[in-house]
This record gives structure tokens, sequence and C-alpha cells, in this order.
């Protein structure tokens, strides 16, 4: 077949809009996947210390995230132990570099990107730390940033985490044990908050005796806190300092709307107490974490927004874990650690305080028996916290997942990707959309602050409306008026 010019023409737009189309879907069904999650532990990451910040998604050097309060020194002429939390083993590499605030790479801390594993196999990109020496010419403040390849999605796909830091010479140097500790030699004495050479790792508790009566567990993986307190029936909270009105493991399934999933190996049971107050239930046939969530259906873009010192997502488009409202929940034995979590993207779902608001919770238990754990949890249907909660009542996206076990990668209770249901053998996460309660307009809060406002700007206008028709009506009725007098005026004389 022969073409001439504009034949030609015609072709190349139609290959190149072609192109542009499937490369954006390419692109999203990438994103749709991937799950890298990692973020740097120490030095610490940048405010919120999200752990998906994925080159197409976000936006800047260090994936849109602000200059927080945390700024680490760190001695040059020294070897430093770089440490981040990776929440899936992609095959790739990592690679640590000090770039300045328009993402302009002053030094390269590695030579490129660095493919160490945790196993003798080809896809064994495992590592979560390494140990550089800092030149002595290295001097101010600087920004790490660690980027992360998730090369089975393409060459250029990585993820990146960025931590602020400031580099001084050592006889300028005064250990601050990165505020929470005081300085002894070259280690330090630690807060309770935290713990490491450095009182670099985070931990909501030091030994049992911290936690009111509940258990101070040591978590195994990379996530934080490293040590958290499991509470035994009748209590809850970060330190098990609440007191919860439920306490046995006997309930009446009865009583309680069932949503079911995967052939029942993972089941949510939930009711409403009053007017004010939901109940929910997990009962999953795992030992490991177990998390449900919920957002509105109809929940608008405007939702990626928050936090609003943090640039949206550059894709336009909602997935099933954006703006949720979550409960996670773990158990050893009949003690529990139980909490109330927001994800404002696909990172890991991080505590409502992270965000500036608070654990909603009312009431909360958990236990572990027969290979099976039960979460029981109660807390108000409608939130004061309208960023980091959700109303549990109206037409909802809800997702539900449990850890996986059985692998080298994640340990017990341990925080991160909870399994693809399209690839792994064991399906452990999901998303279904239902009514809990009250469904009449279908509209989210969203939704419901747009309608009333649009009514108010209606009922505004016809006021306006009908005062103009008002007056409008008495000018032309004065004018036929003094028109009859003019008329009787004229007759008469």
């Amino acid at each position: 077949m022969f073409l001439n010019s504009s034949g030609r023409r015609q072709q190349t737009k139609s290959l190149t809009l072609t192109t542009n189309m499937i490369f954006p879907l390419l692109i999203l069904t990438f994103l749709h996947q991937s799950v890298a999650h990692v973020s740097l532990i120490f030095p610490p990451a940048r405010k919120y210390d999200l752990d998906f910040l994925d080159k197409f998604r976000t936006t800047g050097p260090c994936g849109g995230m602000p200059k927080g309060d945390i700024v680490t020194t760190i001695v040059s002429g020294q070897e430093i132990n770089f440490e981040w939390h990776l929440g899936y083993a992609h095959p790739g590499g990592f690679k640590l570099e000090l770039i300045d605030e328009q993402g302009t790479v002053q030094k390269g801390l590695t030579s490129g990107f660095v493919s160490k594993g945790c196993k003798s196999t080809k896809i064994d990109e495992c590592l979560t730390n390494l140990s550089i020496d800092i030149p002595n010419n290295i001097e101010g403040k600087k920004i790490v940033r660690l980027t992360r390849q998730a090369t089975n999605w393409g060459k250029s796909y990585v993820f990146h985490s960025c931590a602020d830091v400031e580099f001084v010479k050592l006889s300028n140097y005064q250990n601050d044990c990165n505020g929470h500790g005081t300085a002894s030699g070259s280690t330090c004495n630690c807060e309770k908050t935290h713990s490491g050479d450095k009182c670099q790792y985070i931990q909501d508790c030091e030994t049992d005796s911290d936690c009111n009566g509940g258990e101070c567990v040591p978590n195994v993986g990379t996530v934080l806190p490293k040590k958290e307190c499991y509470c035994p029936l009748g209590s809850f909270g970060r330190k098990c300092e609440k007191v919860s009105s439920i306490t046995s493991k006997v309930f009446d399934p009865t009583l309680y709307k069932t949503e079911s999933f995967v052939g029942g190996n993972f089941q949510f049971l939930y009711r409403y107490i009053d007017t004010e107050t939901m109940e929910g239930i997990i009962k999953a046939k795992t030992t490991n974490f177990v998390a449900v969530g919920w957002r509105e259906k109809h929940s608008t873009l405007s939702c990626q927004s928050f936090p609003l010192d943090v640039k949206k997502s550059k894709i336009g488009k909602m997935h099933a874990m954006d703006c949720q409202d979550i409960i996670i929940g773990r158990a050893r034995g009949n003690f529990s650690n139980i909490g109330d979590y927001y994800t404002r993207d696909r990172s890991t779902p991080r505590r409502d305080e992270v965000y500036g608001g608070k654990d909603d919770l009312i009431a909360a238990a958990g236990w572990e028996e027969n290979g099976e754990t039960t979460i029981m949890f109660q807390r108000p249907v409608s939130s004061d916290d309208t960023d980091t909660d959700n109303d549990f009542r109206a037409q909802m996206t809800f997702v539900w997942a449990h850890g996986q076990s059985g692998k080298q990668f994640y340990k017990d209770d341990e925080l991160k990707y909870h399994g693809n249901p399209k690839a792994d053998t064991v399906i452990t996460r999901g998303s279904k959309d239902f009514c809990p309660g009250q469904c009449e307009t279908g509209l989210s809060r969203d939704g419901q602050r747009t309608l009333t406002l649009v009514a108010g700007i209606l009922l505004f206008l016809s006021m306006g409306i009908q005062m103009v028709q008002n007056l409008s009506e008495g000018m032309s009725c004065g004018g036929k008026s003094k028109t009859k007098e003019a008329i009787s005026m004229e007759k008469l004389n």
C-alpha cells in the first residue's frame, strides 16, 4: 500500500494518538499493582514518612513530602548506618544520594544502584540498611534521598524517601541523641519512647510496666514502633491506659450483619449499638495482623488533598486504598494491639495521630485461638475527625486485609504488604461496595456539603428573583395608576 504525504501524516497522527493513549493506561496498570513501600528510618524520613512515593504519581524530588521539624546531625568522616523500611521486595536495587531542594544531585553516597539481598536467589532485593563512610569534606544542611527500583514495572519505575540532615565536623559535633535521650559518650540513654544507640527508633513502651497490665512486645521487622503494648481483655490504647467495655470473648453473631470474604476465611460482623455508636468484629483464619477500612463510595478526589501540606497525586483517579478510615488489630493469645489508622494513598496505614487526628475507638479487645484472630471494636458512627475518619453509615467502598505468613520477608504481625489477589495462591486482601445503614442520598460528606451549598445558593437566588419581581410589579402598578389618573383628568378638562 502506498501513502502520499497527507496519508503518512494521518497515519503518524493516529500512531501518536494511540501511543499517547496506551502509555498512560500502562502506567495506570502499573500503579494499580505496584507496591514498593519504602521509607527511611535513619535518618528519619520527612514529615508523615509515607512509603508509596513513586515517580509517576507524586511530584518533586521527594514525592511531595514537606520538610518537617526533624533535622538529623551526621558527623563527616565517620561511618553511618542508613536504614529503611521495605514493605515489598521488588526486583531492582537502591541508591542513596545527597540532593538540594530542587532535586539536583550533589553527591552520590552509593555507586549507582546497589542490589543485595536477604536470600541466595535472583529476586532477593531485601536489604534494608547499608553502612557508608561519609567523606570529611561534606558540611552543611542537605537532603538524603533513598531511591528504590521496581524493575518489574519498568526500568525507570522508582520510589523515593527523603530525610533532612546537617553534616558537621567531629570538632563541632554535640551528641543530642536526636532529641530523645541524654548522651553517654558515643551512645545515648534514651527516653522510654525511643531506643537505639542514637535514640533513632520510636517505641511505645520499654518494659511491661509501661503497658498498665499489658505486655511490651518487640516488633521484629523494620516497621516502627520497635516495641508496642498488647493489652488484656478489659483495656486498650497505645499503653493499655483505656478501660474497655468489651471484657468477654463471647458474643451472639445473630445480632450482627455479616460480610464474608474468600469462602468465609475472613468475616466482618457489624451492628449499631445506638444511633451514635457502631460495633465491628473481624474474624479471620490467620495469626497475622487483620484490618478493615471504609470510605464513602462517592468520595471525590478532594480527599487526596489532605494533608494540605502534601502535594496531591498526579493521577486523577481514586484507588480503593485512597482516603480510607482503617482499623488494624493484632493479637497474641488473649492480648491485643488495636488502633485507629488512616491511609492517604497506598502507603502503609498510619495512626490518626500522625495526621493530627486522634484514636476514636471507644472500646476494643482481641484474641487468637486455634489459628484464628478475632478483633472487636466500638467507635462513633460519625467522628469530628473529619479528615482522618469516615462515617460508617452511607454507601461505602470497604477494604479488608490480613498479613502474609510463611515467608521469610514477612514477620509475624508486621505491617507490610498484604499480598496480590491476582498473583498469590492465598488471597489476603480485597474490596467490596456495600451499604451498612442509611443510604437514601448515596452522597458522600463532600457531596452532601456541596448539595447543601447549592441549595442555599438557589434559595438565595430565588428570594432575590422574587424581590425583583415584587419591585417590578409595584412599579408597573404605579405606572398604570398614574396613566388612568391622567386620562381621567384629561376627560374632566
